[in-house]
């Protein structure tokens, strides 16, 4: 590959690095900042689901922001000696071929962002609710949003009773709450570094 289009490729890569970095830096949306002040949104798994997805973000861009460093370090030793495409390319070829490359490049990887994001977070969701026994029915509501999050139907005829028994059946936990929430003193304490 030609100098020239590796360079291109780099300062291309690394601004869509940049990009997904800085939409990573957004904490919330306006609406929703709204929404909590005046005390219409009463919480759930909104916030935790945009973390998630800023996190990704934030990797995303700084692994493109990684490429676009090395391609631009070394791209001398890459790079064949020839002309290239980019240079042979007419300025405004090259305008349109750098618009449609960045754009392409953001929507695609943003794409796949949100696909690793919601797998990303319904893992964590159903990990921390198998392994701190959830208690689903003092919730509802954000019992009715992880049932979503995991594709649990909710039918109409349901009782709160009967959508946690069918909830608890999906993440294989016990019927019962045998084990406490929250530590007591005759508790053993168990640290996790994961």
């Amino acid at each position: 590959m030609a100098l020239s289009d590796l360079d291109f490729l780099g300062r291309t890569v690394g601004l869509v690095g940049l990009f997904f970095i800085c939409c990573s830096i957004l904490h919330q949306k306006p609406k929703h900042a709204l929404e909590e002040l005046f005390g219409v949104y009463h919480g759930g798994l909104r916030r935790l689901r945009g973390s998630v997805f800023r996190k990704n973000q934030l990797v995303l861009g700084f692994l493109c922001a990684a490429v676009a460093v090395i391609l631009e370090q070394f791209g001398h030793v890459l790079g064949d000696g020839s002309a290239g495409r980019v240079a042979a390319a007419s300025p405004s070829a090259q305008v349109l071929t750098w618009l449609a490359t960045v754009v392409g490049l953001c929507g695609v990887l943003n794409y796949l962002c949100r696909v690793f994001s919601k797998r990303h977070f319904k893992r964590v969701v159903r990990e921390t609710v198998a392994e701190h026994r959830w208690p689903f029915d003092r919730n509802m509501a954000l019992t009715a949003e992880i049932g979503e999050l995991l594709g649990v139907p909710q039918d109409p005829d349901d009782t709160v009773e009967r959508y946690v028994a069918k909830l608890k059946r999906h993440l294989a936990l016990p019927p019962d709450e045998a084990k406490p929430r929250f530590p007591t003193r005759g508790t053993k304490l168990e640290v996790s570094f994961k």
